[in-house]
């Protein structure tokens, strides 16, 4: 057996959740060890960033919490800037979600009671778009650069040395007692310490040894890029656009994202041309400039998802040393840095002014895991 190493708190995963978490926790006095082990397919860097609550729609306290989020966005860059030096794009001048036809007309006003605008109001929103049946804007809405984020935050965590003690491994096992966990990695060496935080993503469910099942399966998103600044398919975007089946986001003005199918496929991150022509498809109903270009680059991600889209947040009802931050499905951008806070209160026992009920474990009911014979 390995050597064993201890802290305060040992968060699992080093994706935008897990760092965010680390940070929370380290800006409090917490001695945190990051296990993290870079695997294909990871949702931070895959994703387009997307700070979309009021296009998700739905309402009471999930709802909330995710416009919270949204909105705690500001601050948080601002401190992330102050403590790195590093700027990450972000823009909030709302999404924008149209209509082609008269049957995405009659989905999209069914689903929002926002102002209808007209298609010369649209138009003059993103003069480069195709003519729409009109559409309806969600001002608070934004985006931002997850990529980015995801360096600004490795540069954070790594900034706290040694209060933040990063380790490259996989988390093979957990050894849980209501006080206390240990982490067994998958060279043997142990992890000690007084809580664990799971929030590896997709990949929390195949760790032994946790006291429940996990609600969450990976869902697979394939993504394509335009490079916007060639002169053959000048497209310019002041905000994010939903319609014709994707959305589509601008990166410094010289790149244009395109997502992102949702494909039952596990692990699999391989890329397939169907995908591919789908959200091209998607793209030049939106933007007919780009059938004339083709797509500069294409990757794919998983998701971690869970049956009802939110996020399994809290402690375990049974091992209070397990605090669990996963399956953010489509929204783990988004709710990440509040994440985090709410992480480190759970841990502190400090007094929240956000209700984690919806996001509880056991809200699904999934059955303890028996165990096995020759334990």
């Amino acid at each position: 057996m390995g050597v064993v190493r201890s802290a305060d708190v040992c968060v699992i995963g080093g994706g935008v959740i897990g760092r965010c978490a680390a940070l929370a926790l380290a800006e409090r006095g917490v001695r945190v060890d990051l296990v993290t082990r870079e695997v294909p397919g990871s949702a931070s860097r895959a994703a387009a960033g997307l700070l979309a609550p009021s296009i998700e729609g739905g309402s009471g306290v999930a709802h909330d919490f995710a416009v919270a989020a949204r909105d705690a966005y500001p601050e948080f860059l601002e401190r992330l800037r102050d403590s790195v030096k590093a700027r990450v794009e972000f823009g909030r001048a709302g999404i924008l979600s149209v209509a082609l036809d008269d049957a995405s007309e009659r989905r999209l006003r069914a689903r929002t009671d926002s102002p209808w605008l007209s298609p010369n109001e649209v138009r003059s929103l993103e003069p480069s778009l195709a003519p729409t049946r009109g559409g309806v804007l969600s001002p608070l809405d934004g985006y931002v650069d997850n990529v980015a984020l995801m360096a600004a935050l490795e540069a954070a965590t790594r900034s706290l040395k040694p209060r933040i003690r990063e380790i490259d491994g996989l988390v093979a096992r957990l050894e849980l007692e209501r006080d206390s966990a240990t982490l067994i990695l998958g060279r043997g060496d142990r992890v000690a310490c007084s809580a664990t935080v799971l929030a590896a993503g997709a990949w929390s469910t195949s760790i032994s040894g946790l006291p429940r099942r996990l609600p969450l399966f990976p869902l697979k998103g394939q993504m394509i890029r335009y490079d916007s600044v060639a002169a053959s398919a000048p497209v310019s975007l002041s905000r994010p656009v939903y319609g014709a089946g994707v959305y589509v986001v601008s990166r410094s003005g010289s790149r244009i994202l395109v997502g992102a199918t949702s494909e039952d496929a596990g692990f699999d991150t391989s890329l397939t041309d169907a995908a591919a022509a789908g959200l091209t498809r998607g793209a030049v109903e939106l933007f007919p400039q780009f059938a004339r270009v083709t797509p500069a680059d294409q990757w794919s991600g998983i998701r971690p998802m869970t049956t009802d889209s939110l996020p399994v947040l809290g402690t375990d009802p049974e091992f209070p040393a397990l605090i669990y931050a996963c399956g953010h499905s489509r929204n783990g951008i988004l709710k990440a840095p509040l994440t985090g806070t709410c992480v480190a209160q759970l841990f502190l026992e400090e007094h929240s002014g956000y209700d984690l009920t919806p996001f509880s474990l056991i809200r699904q009911e999934p059955a303890p895991i028996a165990p096995l014979l020759d334990e």
